[in-house]
């Protein structure tokens, strides 16, 4: 093999996994959002963007969560508007409260709320790709 494709494709690893250690990611703090009824009730998941170790101090991003597929099937009780969005300053883990709305066209009592995320700098298009679906459970009384 040419030195110059070693080279290349080394530092193309280098580049991938300093990539990768960029990346930011959500932590889903409430294990259990629960509805007292089925009318329409609001009530917050508490979550944290937790920062990777090479985003600066200062740097301001764009949070985004979305249901994964149909709103009647992935995530019944998703307020609209849809997405819904946060911005978070690093430093510290930043906590914010996503809002699920009960619906009551749901019939199981307890489901999972499936969720994709994008987290960009402040100002660029949301990028869903890439990042793991996290969810959130919840249940109806």
């Amino acid at each position: 093999m040419k030195p110059q494709l070693l080279i290349a494709a080394a530092l193309f690893m280098c580049l991938s996994w300093a990539n990768a250690q960029a990346q930011n990611n959500i932590t889903v703090l409430t294990q259990l959002v629960l509805f007292d009824n089925k009318k329409g009730e609001e009530k917050p998941a508490q979550m944290r963007v937790n920062f990777a170790p090479l985003v600066a101090d200062g740097t301001r991003l764009s949070v985004c969560l979305l249901p994964n597929g149909p709103v009647d099937s992935a995530c019944p009780v998703f307020r609209l508007p849809q997405p819904q969005c946060f911005t978070v300053t690093k430093p510290a883990p930043h906590k914010f409260s996503l809002i699920l709305k009960s619906n009551p066209t749901v019939t199981k009592q307890q489901m999972n709320c499936a969720l994709t995320y994008s987290i960009v700098p402040v100002g660029q298009p949301p990028n869903y790709f890439g990042n793991p679906e996290i969810g959130v459970a919840y249940r109806l009384k």
